[in-house]
């Protein structure tokens, strides 16, 4: 049965946060959802979860966060990935652990195709053979490929479409 958005499991703060819980979530950590903050797309990957799809560990930064300077909001997505960083036991920049990640824009409202999705964060070329353990030969050099493609589109987005 798909889960109640106003009844997640809520568990202690994780320490060295710095009160983030304004602008980020961490499932099963924060409750009381609210579509508006997180997006459909966080209820829908929390409704999967619950009737056991396999959904890699995420965090989400809120909708509240939009607007913020520069500085506190470089501070907010240094405090996402590090709660990511606890949820997978993985470092980002890690030859031996890698933790790579996506971005995905929200708004309050699910929009296939409609918002900007980056992806392959954190992939380099050195961890390809963490990957290679983890994943297989051909998801990690597929993943290494999806992330210069990533790279191509972000420094040359008039020309997104033809990058295949």
């Amino acid at each position: 049965m798909p889960m109640d958005k106003d009844r997640i499991n809520s568990s202690p703060e994780p320490s060295g946060e710095t009160g983030g819980r304004e602008y980020i979530f961490i499932p099963g950590r924060d409750a009381g959802l609210d579509a508006a903050l997180v997006g459909d797309k966080t209820i829908n990957l929390l409704n999967a979860r619950s009737v056991g799809c396999t959904v890699p560990e995420f965090v989400v930064i809120k909708s509240t966060a939009y607007g913020l300077q520069k500085d506190k909001l470089e501070h907010i997505v240094r405090e996402a990935v590090s709660g990511l960083e606890k949820l997978t036991g993985k470092k980002l920049g890690s030859v031996d652990h890698p933790l790579i990640f996506s971005i995905r824009e929200i708004c309050s409202r699910y929009i296939p195709g409609y918002l900007p999705t980056s992806l392959c964060i954190g992939m380099t070329i050195e961890q390809i053979p963490a990957l290679k353990k983890e994943i297989g030969e051909q998801a990690a050099i597929h993943t290494y490929i999806k992330a210069l493609e990533e790279l191509l589109r972000a420094s040359n987005p008039e020309k997104e479409n033809d990058i295949q």
